[in-house]
């Protein structure tokens, strides 16, 4: 399921609060926002906002679902191509880019703060970001099987930089560099890839 999946399973307006809510967080941030706050600026009472959202934790944990959704849906769509390893991580960072224009905030809000849901509300969102992870290193793993990379790839390592090209793309997305977004995706790509000496030794079939 994508994180667009998640929030059309959700009625109108608990999709249209839930947006703003993750507008709000991803600006401002989750522990400078208050429920009270939330509800004046969405023109309710608090009432309804607790409605459909037991608590500020709560509705932190469904936007930071939303984003684990997306990314994960991402990542398992990548590797359902048959293409080789240049070919999936540009497919990979195609769709993230477009899934920042759709989802920003939801994604932000997932990478950057869902260290902030509750020991005891986030086991779902746990269990979904380790699955996301092994997907990631499935990645790796099977660039070096089929010899796009080299065999001694720390495949741990190579993770940590592809979502550290992630978390930059989504820094820019997030403060209004859109247009700065793609360009650096592509070099950072590039250089993943490639890195910056000429003739890499990094080989690999042609996809």
């Amino acid at each position: 399921m994508s994180g667009q999946q998640a929030l059309e399973q959700m009625s109108p307006r608990k999709r249209e609060i839930i947006t703003s809510i993750a507008a709000a967080f991803a600006a401002r941030g989750y522990h400078a926002v208050g429920m009270r706050e939330l509800a004046q600026e969405l023109g309710l009472n608090q009432g309804t906002l607790y409605h459909h959202f037991p608590s500020k934790d709560h509705a932190l944990l469904a936007i930071c679902l939303v984003g684990q959704h997306e990314t994960h849906n991402n990542v398992a769509q990548t590797l359902a191509s048959e293409a080789g390893f240049q070919r999936r991580v540009e497919k990979l960072f195609e769709a993230h880019l477009s899934s920042l224009d759709r989802l920003g905030d939801f994604i932000d809000v997932f990478a950057s703060q869902r260290d902030a849901v509750p020991v005891a509300l986030a086991e779902p969102l746990r269990e979904g970001w380790l699955e996301t992870r092994r997907l990631f290193i499935r990645l790796f793993d099977e660039a070096i099987a089929a010899r796009d990379i080299a065999p001694d790839t720390d495949t741990q390592n190579a993770r940590r930089l592809l979502l550290a090209i992630y978390r930059s793309a989504n820094i820019l997305h997030r403060t209004n560099r859109q247009d700065q977004t793609g360009p650096f995706v592509s070099t950072a790509m590039q250089i993943m890839l490639h890195g910056l000496v000429a003739h890499s030794p990094v080989s690999g079939r042609s996809s």
